[in-house]
């Protein structure tokens, strides 16, 4: 059927065509368990741990943040590439981190404000 034109089934990675139906199928197969695991691995790393926990809480932050970021220090300072991939992580991170101790100080304010009116 596919000599004949019937289906078409093929991948298109960048500037390779690959139109065997096994290895279109085994190669993200392949990849998605190896990613799978390196995560199950790294998981177990305590600090590596946190510190993705943190940047999956704090991913909206930086989505939205990263290029504004890069774009305004990059007007000060030339940054190559891996500096620009790091300051829009630790910058949007940092103020993902201040709100959300902003946060609990408005909470612990306005929880002793209502405990002291109670009593």
């Amino acid at each position: 059927m596919y000599d004949e034109g019937m289906i078409r089934f093929g991948l298109d990675l960048k500037h390779r065509q690959y139109y065997f139906f096994g290895t279109v199928i085994l190669t993200p197969l392949s990849c998605t368990i190896i990613i799978a695991f390196l995560s199950k691995l790294l998981s177990r790393i305590k600090v590596i741990r946190k510190v993705l926990g943190f940047l999956g809480q704090a991913t909206m932050e930086i989505m939205y943040l990263h290029v504004m970021t890069g774009v305004i220090i990059s007007d000060f300072i030339p940054l190559p590439w891996y500096l620009f991939l790091l300051t829009g992580l630790l910058f949007p991170s940092a103020w993902y981190y201040i709100l959300l101790k902003l946060k609990e100080l408005k909470n612990v304010r306005s929880h002793s404000l209502t405990a002291g009116h109670f009593k």
